[in-house]
C-alpha cells in the first residue's frame, strides 16, 4: 500500500469516526431536549388538571355554581358537567 493510499484510508476512517461521534452527540442532545419538553408539558398538564380538580371541588362544596365553575375552568357548561360526573 502506498503512502498516499494509506493517508486516504486514514482520512476516510477519521471522517467515519467523526460522523459517528457527531451522530451520537446529536442523538444525546435530541433525547435531552425531548426529556425537557416532556417534563415541561407534564408540568403544564398537571397544573391544568389540578386547577380543574380544585374548581370541581369548589362546585361540589357549594362554593361555586356549575356555571361559575365552567367559566373559571374555561369550559362550556356541558363540558364542565362531564368532568364533574367522571
Amino acid at each position: 500500500m502506498t503512502l498516499e493510499m494509506k493517508i486516504l484510508e486514514e482520512t476516510k476512517y477519521a471522517r467515519k469516526i467523526a460522523l459517528e461521534e457527531g451522530l451520537e452527540r446529536g442523538r444525546k442532545q435530541g433525547l435531552e431536549q425531548g426529556r425537557r419538553q416532556g417534563l415541561e408539558k407534564g408540568r403544564e398538564q398537571g397544573l391544568e388538571q389540578g386547577k380543574l380538580l380544585e374548581i370541581i371541588s369548589c362546585v361540589e362544596d357549594g362554593i361555586f355554581s356549575e356555571e361559575v365553575g365552567a367559566k373559571r375552568a374555561g369550559l362550556s357548561l356541558e363540558e364542565f358537567k362531564k368532568h364533574i360526573t367522571n
